[in-house]
Formats: structure tokens, sequence, C-alpha cells
């Protein structure tokens, strides 16, 4: 049994240690001028105060063990008391916690509804952009093709003073030509 008691002790010993590496590691974690980060270490201090008063009460039933080999029902009932608090008080800790996560979750679905907005809108504008370009150069091709649609009719009903203005500079521009020196060869 007394093996048991210094087992328990130890253990106590290592839970508080790590309670208190865990809650400085955490404190550390927020920037103290962020409101959220008050909020959180007014909860972390009230977690922190109700863990020592769990300890002490604990301290106190390992007393009361070793001294009277039991422990008197309102020593038990005190410590009782003060792990309900520690219960509470992380539990608020982690409601906080959870309520700063669900806030960031939503400003991040927010941003990427905005962004897919954005998104679309810029595809949209790109598509009409293109449709214009490509009605805009496409007339511009038909334009011409027609001007030697209308002189290959002309010729053949033998108007040979067809004149087939040559206004591009390209492939399209260059049998425009062509057809012009053909018209005025015959």
């Amino acid at each position: 049994s007394s093996d048991l008691d210094v087992r328990e002790k130890e253990e106590l010993l290592k839970t508080v240690l790590d309670f208190e590496e865990h809650a400085d590691a955490f404190a550390a974690s927020g920037s103290p001028s962020d409101p959220d980060s008050i909020g959180e270490a007014r909860l972390l201090l009230d977690a922190r105060v109700a863990h020592r008063a769990m300890v002490d009460a604990a301290k106190v039933m390992f007393a009361d063990f070793e001294s009277r080999g039991k422990v008197d029902r309102s020593v038990f009932v005190a410590m009782e008391a003060k792990s309900d608090a520690m219960r509470d008080a992380l539990r608020s800790l982690v409601e906080h916690e959870k309520a700063e996560v669900d806030a960031t979750e939503r400003g991040a679905a927010d941003a990427l509804h905005f962004s897919v907005i954005v998104l679309v809108g810029v595809t949209i504008l790109a598509i009409a952009a293109s449709v214009l370009l490509g009605t805009l150069f496409g007339r511009r091709i038909v334009g011409t093709l027609r001007d030697l649609q209308e002189a290959a009719v002309s010729l053949a009903r033998g108007d040979f003073e067809v004149v087939i203005p040559v206004h591009r500079q390209d492939e399209i521009g260059d049998l425009a030509g062509t057809f012009g020196k053909m018209a005025g060869s015959l």
C-alpha cells in the first residue's frame, strides 16, 4: 500500500508539471494585444487557479490518508469540488477555442467563396473578350474574302476592271494581292 501511495504521489506531481508546461506553451502561443488572446489568458488563468486548488486538495487528501489510513469524507468532497471546478474551467477554455476555430473556419470559407466568385467573373470576362476579339478578327478575314468573292464574280461576268483593295499584310492579304495581279493581267 505504501508503494501505491508513493506512485500515486509521483503521478500527481508529474501531472502537475505536465499541466503547467502545457499551460505555459498555450499561453505563449497567443498575441497579448489580441482580444481573443486576452479572453484565453483569463480562461487559462482560471484553469491554472482551479488546477492549483485541485492539487492542494489532493495533497490534503494524501496527508489525511497517510496520517489516519483513510480519507475523511469532507476532505474527499472538497477534492471532488476542486476537481469539478477544474473540469469546468477547462471546458470553458475548450469552448472558447472551439468558437475561435469556428470563426476562423467561417472566415476561410468566406474567403474561398469570394475567390470562387472572382475566378468565375474573370473567366466570364476572358470568354467574352475572346468572343469579341474572335468576332472582330473573323469579320476582318471574312470581309476580305467577300471582296475576293465579289471580284471573282465580276471577273466571271467579264468585268476586267475590278480593283481588289489590299488592306492586310498576312496570307489573306497576299491572296488578295495575287488575285488583283491575276485580274490585272487578264
